[in-house]
């Protein structure tokens, strides 16, 4: 069973995306947060909360390579995949999540079996693009 977290600053998001791979036998979704701060309140009272974190691009005060940044430097104990996650993405976008330490990138438009494979994918150690991000690249 793969861990899901999931941190997008827009609830309806959140539940939606929490429906939607929650329903797939081996996904679960462990936590829904608004933004970076929650998710490294949650990271440093277990550092093996989730498998894989599913982390929106643009959080309010802190876009989400920023807290990929922090969460790298300051709980390398984490072994969480971290998932990039975005309705509008540009190539750069992409290239600098990457270069953070994202482990995949993944455009809103994304269906779910193509998001969940994404899960799957970062979770197995594979650098995972939608087929959106990986055109704009």
């Amino acid at each position: 069973m793969i861990r899901l977290a999931v941190v997008d600053d827009q609830a309806l998001v959140r539940e939606g995306l929490s429906l939607i791979l929650g329903a797939q036998p081996d996904l679960e979704v462990v936590a829904e947060l608004p933004d970076g701060p929650a998710l490294l309140e949650l990271l440093a009272g277990d550092p093996l909360a989730a498998d894989v974190i599913l982390l929106d691009l643009y959080l309010p005060g802190a876009d989400g390579v920023r807290v990929l940044g922090q969460l790298r430097a300051r709980m390398p104990e984490v072994p969480a995949k971290v998932l990039m996650l975005t309705t509008v993405g540009r190539a750069s976008d992409i290239q600098r999540a990457l270069a953070a330490g994202a482990d995949g990138f993944v455009l809103k438009d994304a269906g779910g079996s193509e998001l969940a494979a994404a899960v799957r994918g970062a979770h197995a150690g594979v650098t995972a693009l939608s087929a959106s991000a990986a055109e704009l690249l």
